[in-house]
């Protein structure tokens, strides 16, 4: 769990069993594992046009604040890199879509 509250990040919703991470059946037939996430407004960085140096700034903020609550993070799956790929989804430009 992250734990910095300046970090600008959206929130796990639990579902009706208090899980985070629930099963569902697709039109296939399909087991999938999926949660839900709060919304957090605002615009995919490769439409803001001018990116002035605030903006730049700011993002590296929040990629910083992101490396300080990862500090001491461990998982069995989890590589050391995992911040820095989060930073490369934003800087790179890239928007992903991710199944809920």
């Amino acid at each position: 769990m992250l734990n910095d509250q300046n970090l600008i990040a959206p929130k796990v919703i639990q579902d009706r069993n208090g899980a985070v991470i629930s099963s569902i059946t697709d039109d296939f037939g399909n087991k999938r594992k999926v949660r839900l996430l709060t919304w957090i407004s605002g615009r995919v960085l490769s439409s803001v046009n001018p990116q002035l140096d605030d903006l730049r700034f700011s993002l590296g903020k929040q990629c910083g604040l992101l490396t300080r609550s990862l500090q001491g993070f461990e998982h069995q799956r989890s590589t050391s890199r995992i911040c820095l790929g989060c930073c490369t989804i934003f800087m790179d430009k890239r928007a992903y879509q991710f199944i809920f």
